[in-house]
């Protein structure tokens, strides 16, 4: 027997052409029998599926997830420095009306003072005599001080 396609010489029972790989007349095919010796070489025919498509909606809700943790997270950070600039900007704004209260303080103080010295003298030299009498005790104080360390 002859191959139909390419004229090869074929075994009787043969199906398909060793040589070419046509199916030889209507027979129907059958299985090869290991140790025939008029069997030709299988032909190995692999079937090969399709691969399934992917699906990309799980990719798009992860990346979703992952930019509204991102969006989230960048939101509290900077609420979190707008609060504190706001914080900043009170307590800068507490500390400069305080020390204008201070020095309203400090200059009615010192207004109140001029007014009752203005007219009292004695009183001035009796603080200038108690000041200098300080200093000649922080002086005897010291030399007390010095001669106890050269001692020592």
């Amino acid at each position: 027997m002859h191959c139909t396609q390419c004229g090869t010489q074929l075994a009787d029972a043969t199906t398909f052409c060793g040589h070419c790989g046509a199916r030889q007349g209507g027979a129907r095919p059958t299985p090869i029998q290991p140790g025939f010796a008029g069997a030709a070489p299988a032909m190995a025919v692999h079937l090969v599926s399709a691969p399934a498509p992917r699906q990309a909606w799980p990719w798009l809700v992860v990346s979703a997830l992952v930019v509204a943790l991102g969006s989230g997270a960048g939101y509290m950070v900077w609420r979190s420095k707008v609060a504190k600039d706001d914080a900043d900007r009170k307590l800068v704004q507490l500390r400069s009306e305080r020390d204008r209260q201070i020095a309203e303080e400090a200059a009615l103080r010192a207004a109140t003072i001029r007014q009752s010295t203005a007219g009292d003298t004695n009183d001035q030299a009796t603080v200038e005599l108690a000041r200098a009498a300080l200093a000649r005790h922080i002086e005897e104080e010291e030399k007390l001080a010095r001669t106890s360390l050269a001692a020592n």
